[in-house]
C-alpha cells in the first residue's frame, strides 16, 4: 500500500515496519483531517485518505506526530537524533536472552534433534 501512496499518490518518503507506517517533512503546514478532528500533516492526510479509499482501517491514537515518539517500542528522538529502548524492555531482553543461553534449544528435553 505505501508503494501506491508514495508512486500514485505522490507521497515520497513513507517508511514502514509491519502494520506501523511513518515519514518525514520538516516544518510542513498542516491540514485538517476532519475523521480525527484534528490537525495532521498534509502528508499524513493523504496516506489517510488513500488508506479510506481502499478501506484499510486506522486508528486516530496512532496518528502521531511531533519530534519524539514512540516506534515498535523503541523511543525515538529527532532532536537528539537518537534512539532509546526503555528501561524495563532493555531489562526483560537481558532476562530473555540469559535464558535462552542457560537452556539452549538443542539441550531442551522436549527437542528432538539433538
Amino acid at each position: 500500500m505505501l508503494w501506491a501512496g508514495i508512486h500514485i499518490k505522490g507521497l515520497p518518503g513513507l517508511l514502514h515496519y509491519v502494520d506501523d507506517a511513518f515519514s518525514f517533512k520538516p516544518d510542513e503546514a498542516l491540514k485538517f483531517y476532519a475523521p480525527y478532528d484534528g490537525w495532521y500533516p498534509k502528508k499524513q492526510v493523504s496516506l489517510l485518505k488513500l488508506f479510506n479509499e481502499v478501506r484499510i482501517p486506522h486508528e486516530k491514537k496512532k496518528q502521531e506526530f511531533r519530534h519524539e515518539f514512540t516506534i515498535i517500542g523503541l523511543w525515538v528522538s529527532l532532536d537528539s537524533m537518537t534512539i532509546t529502548m526503555p528501561f524495563k524492555k532493555h531489562t526483560d531482553l537481558i532476562d530473555e536472552v540469559s535464558q535462552f543461553i542457560a537452556h539452549p534449544a538443542w539441550q531442551h528435553p522436549l527437542c528432538d534433534w539433538q
